[in-house]
């Protein structure tokens, strides 16, 4: 009988270690190999029309506190951050406030065969909703 419960509890205490050692740290999937962010994560350089063909800086991070969000800062040239949600290639432009009180009531951008993201979105500004264009090319 002694045997046998020594046996029991040697053979918990075995599986008890491969379980804790078959478990991925947070480290292995904060890193997700095949995080589709990567692709829009860096530096762009942007035109935007009907902004005058308006060219500007936008740099591109993953959201820390959302693993399938990127944030996008300086967009629409606003010196602010918004948010984007990336499926594949595809990110696509939640609705929120930023700038100066500025609306982005839709838009996605889409990577493209030449690396290049195409992007197109509708922002209010001052109760006039316009729809823009822009092509993001990594520096």
């Amino acid at each position: 009988m002694k045997i046998q419960n020594l046996f029991t509890k040697k053979l918990a205490f075995l599986m008890l270690i491969l379980m804790v050692f078959s478990c991925s740290s947070e480290t292995e999937d904060a890193e997700r190999p095949n995080d589709p962010r990567d692709r829009f994560v860096g530096e762009w350089s942007v035109l935007e029309v009907p902004a005058s063909r308006l060219n500007y800086q936008v740099i591109i991070t993953k959201d820390p506190n959302n693993s399938s969000q990127i944030l996008l800062q300086n967009f629409a040239n606003s010196n602010d951050k918004v948010k984007a949600l990336v499926v594949s290639n595809t990110a696509t432009l939640l609705e929120q406030t930023f700038g100066d009180g500025w609306l982005l009531q839709s838009g996605s951008g889409t990577i493209e065969s030449d690396g290049n993201i195409d992007f197109s979105f509708n922002i209010v500004i001052s109760e006039e909703s316009k729809k823009y264009s822009a092509i993001f090319s990594k520096n």
